[in-house]
């Protein structure tokens, strides 16, 4: 009966060592993947990342994973037509999707499933999809963007934008107040191009034309003219953002 029990016993040990070694090698390995101005790790694959004049593709059909860097530049000749394309895959992407944060990582989850991520970073517009949460919160905690345009913050100083990045934890996308005007004549030139007088100027970052102003709380609002709505909490470090298809995100840069 001993002898039974014994057996029994290394029977269990060898099924919960099994059992484990499984488990352990069910995980995804990863690997790093760099695309022009961002870093983060994916799942390991032999996928190659497609390049096009302004924007770069990486498309995992295995794991259904896509990431689209799209650098907008306000004097390229083909904006108009590449944005338009860029925004209907980020619109069909997002259809329906509600912000959900896992992980301390905030992305939008549509009712099939699908997630997706979507941040400007000063002009370098970033589209991560995948119907795998695990993934997406993985690529969201090792995501580093670098700005398409930096702005020397000590030297300007008019109207205040906010800008999407990542601390160097990647915990979640925050956003910091930069100046956005070089000088008086620039507005002029924005004037003339279409800004008229009614506070709106045209902003390479959001890639339209918006107005800045602050409210009496302090609270700093910007608006452009297609009804994107952002404003930041200066004093408590709140960031909202509600686009045009209504979906809304938030976040707080401490």
């Amino acid at each position: 009966m001993r002898q039974k029990n014994k057996i029994l016993i290394i029977i269990l040990i060898i099924i919960a060592f099994i059992l484990g070694v499984y488990s352990y090698s069910s995980y995804d390995t990863y690997q790093n993947l760099t695309m022009d101005g961002l870093t983060c790790e994916v799942p390991e694959s032999s996928v190659n990342v497609t390049n096009q004049t302004d924007y770069q593709i990486y498309e995992n059909n295995k794991e259904n994973l896509k990431i689209i860097v799209y650098n907008k530049y306000p004097d390229n000749e083909n904006i108009t037509n590449q944005t338009t394309s860029f925004d209907d895959v980020k619109n069909t992407a997002q259809k329906d999707a509600k912000p959900t944060t896992k992980n301390n990582q905030t992305f939008n989850k549509t009712p099939s499933g699908l997630c997706s991520y979507y941040a400007d970073y000063s002009g370098r517009n970033v589209l991560i999809t995948t119907p795998d949460e695990n993934t997406m919160i993985h690529i969201l905690q090792t995501l580093k963007v670098e700005l398409l345009e930096q702005v020397d913050l000590e030297n300007n100083a008019t109207d205040n934008q906010t800008t999407v990045n990542k601390d160097t934890n990647n915990k979640d996308a925050s956003s910091n107040t930069q100046s956005s005007s070089k000088k008086s004549s620039s507005k002029s030139s924005s004037k003339s191009s279409g800004g008229g007088d009614d506070g709106y100027h045209y902003s390479p970052q959001y890639g339209q034309y918006v107005k800045s102003y602050t409210t009496s709380d302090g609270v700093q609002h910007i608006r452009g003219r297609d009804g994107y709505h952002e404003y930041y909490n200066p004093h408590t470090g709140h960031i909202h953002s509600k686009f045009p298809n209504g979906v809304e995100y938030d976040d707080y840069f401490t």
